[in-house]
């Protein structure tokens, strides 16, 4: 794209004024001229955000996102520093270019840029029950730097093997935690090995009507995956179903050990009925679906009861 036209059209995104921003940079149809663009308007993340978004390369976006943060570390002031780290159109930025490389597969540039510090590991959380390698759930975890977050990427990994490596070097790899940290990391990282090996309990708490809700739980006194579901008439929100749950079983169950979704119920032309559990929770986030596909059995035998013989259970990544 001609110079001229490109240090114009800087210019209207740089104006307050002008709103059809994205309009403008459809205009833009290569990565080398959106890169020349950002030299002219690097001044303002969100702009920049935008020509991130549009760029098809992910070497080009994470040339840029270099740039940015290091010219945020090189900021003498303390206090803008702060604030440009925090600012919201850089972390979606790096959230934009964390998914795609994701998405390609591109494991290891996501861990190197997580080690050289233009990635955060918190920039995955919203993807993380996307994540079907729990290689990389591991590397993730063992990068987190306190330990809410690492044990919340835990409740997405289903390979016991991946448990037991962190039990067998006493979590070793958590080199950002403190030793009491690892201690209680490894703690909680037998007690998901043992999860997945031991039955899991299935309980609704009431049947099924037009709206309804399941929640995924794990009792602090017991190895043992909960599954529970009841309609939106009777338990509004999720916690209302933990909450029957853990009067009916006597538990209590550890907010960060809760999840949930959605359980849609669709009747197909053959006669057959299609449960379909999808969505999140509002209180308590995104469920593992591989997780809920190894207990696909009992959860299936249970809505049998209710619906049927003819039930297929369709589970569907959280979002």
């Amino acid at each position: 794209m001609d110079p001229t036209d490109l240090s114009v059209l800087a210019k209207l995104l740089l104006d307050e004024k002008f709103s059809s921003k994205y309009k403008l940079l459809e205009k833009v149809g290569d990565d080398e001229s959106l890169r020349q663009l950002f030299e002219l308007t690097k001044v303002n993340l969100s702009i920049v955000e935008m020509i991130v978004r549009k760029m098809q390369s992910s070497e080009s976006r994470i040339g840029i996102l270099k740039e940015i943060v290091d010219a945020i570390n090189g900021e003498p002031d303390e206090k803008v520093r702060a604030r440009q780290t925090g600012d919201y159109s850089l972390g979606t930025i790096r959230k934009e270019i964390l998914r795609s490389l994701v998405s390609g597969g591109n494991t290891e540039r996501v861990l190197s840029l997580i080690d050289e510090g233009y990635l955060e590991v918190s920039d995955a959380k919203s993807l993380i029950h996307e994540i079907p390698s729990d290689g990389l759930l591991l590397s993730l975890a063992s990068r987190c730097r306190d330990k809410k977050s690492a044990t919340y990427i835990f409740k997405f990994i289903t390979d016991k093997t991946v448990f037991a490596k962190i039990v067998e070097s006493h979590g070793e790899e958590f080199k950002n935690l403190s030793e009491s940290d690892r201690t209680d990391v490894v703690a909680l990282a037998e007690r998901f090995g043992e999860v997945l090996v031991n039955q899991s309990e299935v309980y609704p708490t009431d049947s099924f009507k037009e709206t309804n809700k399941f929640i995924v739980g794990i009792p602090s006194d017991e190895n043992k995956l909960f599954v529970a579901w009841s309609n939106t008439e009777s338990h509004e929100y999720h916690k209302d179903i933990f909450t029957t749950l853990s009067k009916a079983r006597g538990k209590k169950f550890p907010e960060n050990l809760r999840s949930g979704g959605y359980v849609e119920i669709q009747d197909e032309k053959d006669g057959k009925r299609k449960v379909v559990f999808s969505r999140s929770s509002g209180d308590f986030g995104n469920y593992s679906n591989r997780l809920l596909e190894l207990y696909k059995d009992a959860i299936l035998n249970e809505l049998k009861k209710e619906l049927g013989e003819q039930v297929d259970l369709q589970i569907e990544v959280s979002s």
